[in-house]
């Protein structure tokens, strides 16, 4: 069955209001009564405070002391000083406590470097090393210094610039003195015998400025022949078309002759067979006898005196020929490549003007590129060949349909 409502409303009759089931109640209390609450929990920023002691953390909580405490108060009439600070009349402090120590027996710390109390006796007064019976005084004219002698260190008091002391009168006692760096200021009492020193010293030192300068003398002249040394070396490392050395030709002990060859000392020299060079023959004049036959190619023969030839040529007969289609692979001169003989003595060869490409001259292994050797033919080039067989002439073109025209002679 259903459960019973009821409505509740204040003086006022305004109802009074539920919220998720929880009757939402603002009262306060009017007296100062006991009550217990239970445990609760003390959040900072929505988290509960920290607990832990000595440890700074965000959730700790912060506490600030009233001025007027006493303890603050104490605290801040505490005066501090810095290295050099002078006193000033009121200053505060924190006393200084040491610990009593009737016969100076017990140790606070047995590890080095830990913080220890300072030790007194029963009246309070602090212990301290009796180091004075501890030296070894030494007397002028004694022992060298050895390994545990003491003595007590002499002090000086700074002054940056150097000024008496006022009231100090002839014979009474005073502090040495020291500059900023702790040297001993020093009067010298023979001044003569110092100025004497450095009148030397300084005609030691002219003289010595003087050798250098001969030194330096000295040296400028060996640089100078250095530098001509360099230069000779520079040159016979450098010889090229610009630099020259003069160099005599020695043939058995004497220097070789520079006439016209007739000399008994004259440099013989051997032409090679297959140069490719150009000979110039000066008969001065004279008859020049070339024994043999001698074959002459397109290019016109220059005599100005007399060219004799003794034994006339053993050609007999002469054949024309053209092969008109030279292609791009290696043919024998007629066009063919299975070999044929036909026994000549001298052919002449001129590519066709009409060509548009170059013909190469050779041997069975003459390539269009030219490297299996032979003779480049450009249109219209000439070339003569002393040779027993036609069979042994090979031509190939750059381009194909390119023409040659020959003559053989028997």
């Amino acid at each position: 069955m259903p459960h019973p409502k009821v409505k509740l409303s204040d003086d006022s009759g305004n109802a009074v209001s539920v919220t998720s089931n929880r009757l939402d109640v603002n009262a306060y209390l009017s007296a100062t009564p006991t009550i217990d609450i239970g445990d609760v929990s003390l959040l900072l920023g929505g988290t509960a405070a920290s607990t832990n002691v000595g440890a700074n953390t965000d959730q700790t909580l912060r506490v600030t002391m009233a001025v007027d405490d006493t303890l603050t108060q104490t605290l801040l009439g505490l005066s501090h000083a810095n290295e050099d600070d002078g006193h000033t009349s009121g200053d505060k402090g924190i006393m200084a406590l040491g610990v009593r120590n009737n016969s100076l027996s017990t140790t606070f710390s047995s590890t080095d470097g830990d913080y220890t109390p300072i030790a007194v006796d029963s009246a309070g007064q602090v212990y301290v090393t009796d180091i004075w019976n501890s030296f070894t005084p030494k007397q002028t004219g004694e022992a060298a210094s050895t390994s545990g002698h003491y003595g007590i260190g002499a002090l000086a008091v700074r002054h940056d610039s150097l000024s008496a002391y006022a009231g100090i009168d002839e014979g009474d006692y005073t502090f040495l003195q020291v500059n900023a760096s702790g040297a001993l200021y020093v009067d010298i009492a023979d001044g003569g015998q110092l100025d004497t020193i450095i009148d030397t010293l300084e005609t030691t030192l002219t003289a010595i400025e003087t050798d250098q300068a001969a030194i330096e003398a000295l040296l400028i002249t060996i640089d100078s022949d250095t530098d001509a040394i360099k230069t000779a070396v520079q040159i016979l490392d450098d010889w090229d078309d610009s630099n020259y050395a003069n160099v005599n030709i020695n043939l058995a002990g004497s220097d070789a002759p520079t006439g016209g060859g007739a000399e008994s000392g004259a440099l013989r020299v051997t032409l090679a067979n297959d140069s490719t060079g150009v000979i110039s023959i000066d008969d001065g004049g004279n008859t020049i006898t070339v024994d043999g036959t001698v074959s002459v190619n397109s290019h016109a023969v220059t005599n100005a005196g007399t060219f004799a030839v003794q034994a006339g040529h053993d050609i007999t007969g002469m054949v024309s020929g053209i092969n008109a289609d030279i292609d791009t692979s290696a043919e024998q001169l007629d066009g063919g490549t299975d070999g044929y003989d036909v026994a000549c003595k001298r052919v002449d060869l001129k590519a066709s003007p009409t060509n548009t490409d170059d013909i190469w001259v050779g041997d069975s292994g003459v390539l269009a590129n030219g490297l299996g050797g032979g003779i480049r033919l450009s249109p219209g080039d000439f070339y003569s060949i002393d040779i027993d067989n036609l069979t042994d002439i090979w031509v190939i073109a750059i381009s194909a349909d390119q023409a040659i025209h020959f003559n053989y002679f028997t």
